[in-house]
């Protein structure tokens, strides 16, 4: 199996990374974070560090990548950008934490399956675009026990095994359909949902048990450990053509029980008879919690709401009217409360946004933006020169210290939107470079070889 190294190709990556220092937020305080780039947010993780990891395609044909703290801070951002002839940029379909401290993109460049790594402080670490699979990408990604990744691709369904070392991957599997969902029950049992069925399988896809169920779409899922059953989201596709729904099924497969339709009609909120189309779903305590949207008079409002596992009664915990058009992505469990990630149409802009609500629903709608500055920084590694280039002009100072944290050299620039720095007599090593201007300070991380 071969691979083609994503740098070889003909497009340049530029890493950005911004800090934030103008939020303070009480550690539990309901909050709504605007990001700061127009794009499509494309999906949300939370890290073992608790802090959260939003990707969105920005209206530039890039990436951004947030990494955001339980109180609403950017902690930084880092933006790819390609600089190609022709291209259908990049799309990003799944996010995975993996075991080294790393995070794993995967998903489609130029209509190639391609994927990268970053670390925690956002900086790159490798890209790899596989151009012998031709038109296709990767659509979803599982971390099995025993340091095994799953990637799924299009195009005849194939699963493989990536190694993040040097990018190989080991075809494994190939399937009849799309992976949703992928759960470990157990060291040896593994769920996956697809459109119209569940599928249990060990780690050599080696088939345990096989249900279908034509009439539903089956999409995330989760599972109860202690109570030993899993819930998923589904989708009516014969008797009520269009309309969500949950089932709830045992680790065998052997029970499969429809929610009543009573869960989408939560006493307390008045909707004139629409129900809530679900997004997503978590499992607290012993309650589903589902973020879902209701089409309301020609708007869709994301509304969150709580139901006892058991019974399926709903109860409301919050609904966000706020910039219309409204859409739901993520929702997230934390100490006193929920996160989630929800954008809106600004014109014909998308826009981003996290919101964190307290544990009866109340949330903050004023938007906290990190900063409203924007950069690109080229190239990075560099020998002989730095270009800095803001998204407007700006006066200000830079400093800039060495990796021992020593300041070796202070700028001025006044309402410049490029800043253009020779690196000619520094020595090799790691850089960081302090922009203060008066309103916004942010920090880039530059290598001089």
């Amino acid at each position: 199996m071969t691979k083609q190294n994503f740098f070889t190709t003909s497009l340049c990556i530029l890493l950005v990374i911004l800090t934030s220092t103008n939020i303070s937020q009480a550690q539990n305080d309901p909050w709504c974070l605007v990001l700061p780039d127009n794009g499509t947010p494309i999906d949300m993780i939370q890290l073992r560090d608790s802090t959260f990891l939003a990707v969105l395609e920005t209206s530039e044909d890039s990436l951004a990548i947030y990494n955001v703290s339980l109180q609403g801070e950017v902690l930084w951002c880092t933006k790819i950008i390609e600089f190609v002839e022709i291209t259908t940029g990049f799309s990003i379909y799944s996010i995975l934490e993996l075991q080294d401290s790393t995070i794993l993109l995967s998903g489609s460049f130029n209509s190639l399956p391609y994927c990268l790594t970053v670390d925690y402080d956002g900086n790159l670490i490798d890209s790899y675009c596989y151009e012998q699979f031709g038109y296709s990408k990767f659509y979803n990604s599982a971390i099995i026990d025993d340091g095994l990744i799953w990637l799924f691709k299009t195009e005849n369904n194939v699963a493989y095994n990536f190694n993040p070392e040097n990018g190989d991957l080991d075809s494994i599997s190939q399937l009849d359909y799309g992976v949703s969902s992928v759960i470990q029950l157990s060291n040896d049992s593994i769920l996956l949902t697809y459109s119209e069925g569940l599928h249990l399988i060990d780690k050599n896809f080696n088939t345990i048990k096989y249900v279908e169920v034509s009439v539903h779409h089956f999409s995330n899922a989760v599972y109860d450990k202690q109570a030993g059953s899993l819930y998923s989201l589904c989708r009516h596709t014969v008797i009520y053509p269009g309309s969500y729904g949950v089932y709830n099924f045992s680790t065998n497969l052997d029970s499969l029980n429809y929610f009543p339709d009573s869960i989408y009609y939560p006493a307390g909120i008045d909707m004139l008879g629409q129900p809530i189309y679900p997004r997503d779903l978590i499992l607290v305590d012993c309650s589903l919690v589902i973020l879902g949207v209701v089409n309301f008079n020609y708007e869709t409002i994301p509304t969150l709401i709580k139901c006892s596992s058991a019974t399926g009664e709903p109860s409301l915990i919050y609904e966000y009217f706020g910039a219309m058009p409204q859409h739901a992505l993520r929702v997230f469990r934390v100490d006193g409360g929920y996160v989630m990630y929800h954008f809106y149409m600004d014109g014909e802009n998308s826009k981003g946004f996290i919101l964190r609500v307290s544990e009866d629903g109340d949330f903050n709608t004023t938007p906290q933006k990190s900063t409203d500055v924007t950069a690109s920084v080229y190239p990075n590694p560099t020998d002989e020169v730095v270009h800095i280039h803001f998204n407007k002009a700006l006066s200000g100072t830079l400093s800039i210290i060495n990796s021992a944290g020593l300041q070796v050299n202070v700028k001025t620039f006044n309402q410049q939107d490029l800043v253009v720095i020779s690196t000619e007599d520094y020595p090799a090593g790691t850089y960081y470079f302090l922009f203060n201007t008066g309103k916004s300070s942010f920090t880039k991380k530059i290598i001089i070889n």
